[in-house]
């Protein structure tokens, strides 16, 4: 019986803590539930490097800034930074750039997109 409760207590740390991992952006350091998106209002260093790495791929003269970032747990990291822009020819838009970051250490920011919010004006 003794046996049986340790196991017992062993096997329910070991699903504490798998949970733990699970729920958090544990990886990054940024937290959420797995495949949930969450809001961060300032963009951190951690954020702002990925962010610039982004741009840098999408290999364009428009000028970005982020206002917001969401963050996803997924394999890896999805971002989403709500941005302003302005392109080469001097006209103003907002967009979402998003990117993919493996959870490697060393893992270059992939799948970039940048999408057009499109507005009217009344």
């Amino acid at each position: 019986m003794k046996a049986f409760l340790c196991f017992a207590a062993a096997l329910a740390v070991i699903l504490t803590a798998s949970l733990a991992i699970l729920t958090t952006g544990s990886a990054s350091g940024r937290e959420g539930v797995v495949g949930g998106w969450t809001v961060h209002n300032e963009i951190d260093t951690e954020a702002k490097a990925v962010f610039d790495k982004a741009v840098a791929k999408l290999k364009t003269k428009t000028k970005y800034q982020p206002l917001s970032c969401a963050t996803q747990v997924v394999s890896g990291l999805n971002y989403a930074f709500l941005c302003t822009a302005v392109d080469a020819e001097g006209n103003g838009y907002f967009c979402v750039i998003s990117c993919y970051l493996a959870p490697r250490a060393d893992a270059p920011v992939d799948l970039v997109s940048e999408r057009i919010i499109p507005f009217k004006e009344q």
